[in-house]
């Protein structure tokens, strides 16, 4: 398992993610203080777990550059 600060994380996210892709977990912490945890999901997973809707409403909403509506931000905090 890997340890990254977010400061690392901001600088080198695609080495990052290859990581992930790879089969590796990351840790990202701020501070010294573990704050989240990277790890690789497909598509086919969202959908087990029920998320392939919220996936989908998130993609359009970033190619048309607006934020994320009340509604959809709700839905990513409680993750």
């Amino acid at each position: 398992m890997k340890f990254v600060n977010v400061r690392e994380l901001h600088i080198n996210t695609a080495k990052v993610l290859a990581k992930t892709r790879q089969g590796e977990k990351v840790i990202v912490t701020n501070r010294g203080k573990p704050q989240a945890i990277i790890s690789s999901i497909s598509e086919k997973d969202l959908d087990k777990l029920g998320f392939q809707d919220e996936l989908l409403l998130t993609s359009e909403s970033a190619l048309k550059k607006d934020w994320l509506k009340p509604e959809e931000e709700k839905a990513w905090k409680s993750l």
